[in-house]
């Protein structure tokens, strides 16, 4: 806890080091007053970046036209733009999230994701917590 001591875990960051050499890390805040970014992904042959898909990013948002998602592929000549919208404020977001579940309850959309994918990221999360707890290493 960084900023609100009501708020546990207000500011985190997780690396994930998996047995083929690969890390992933994970930062998350709800300390900024302000920001842009919400989602980096950086990998060998590209990168994504989301812009505005939060509630500090939603409520610092400026009206200069930046583009809510862009990526770039190892042999592109420059980024591609993509012409969603963005929120305009977290409710906004937090509201697209109800349609996809209903449809998915009533069968008129396949999962976003498999039982056991969402097992593995509540492993992960957990995880976090065990080892911010015990300030060691967790192996899964």
């Amino acid at each position: 806890t960084l900023r609100h001591a009501e708020i546990a875990n207000d500011h985190a960051i997780s690396i994930f080091r998996y047995d083929d050499g690969m890390m992933a890390e994970v930062s998350d805040s709800f300390c900024s007053v302000g920001s842009e970014n919400t989602t980096e992904i950086t990998a060998e042959k590209g990168s994504l970046v989301q812009n505005y898909g939060d509630a500090v990013s939603a409520k610092s948002r400026s009206d200069d036209g930046s583009t809510c998602l862009k990526w770039i592929l190892e042999d592109d000549e420059g980024w591609t733009l993509s012409d969603d919208p963005g929120v305009s404020h977290q409710g906004e977001r937090i509201a697209a999230l109800a349609k996809p579940l209903a449809d998915f309850l009533h069968h008129r959309r396949p999962a976003l994701a498999t039982a056991e994918e969402g097992r593995d990221v509540l492993r992960m999360l957990l995880a976090c917590y065990d080892s911010n707890e015990r300030g060691q290493r967790i192996k899964l």
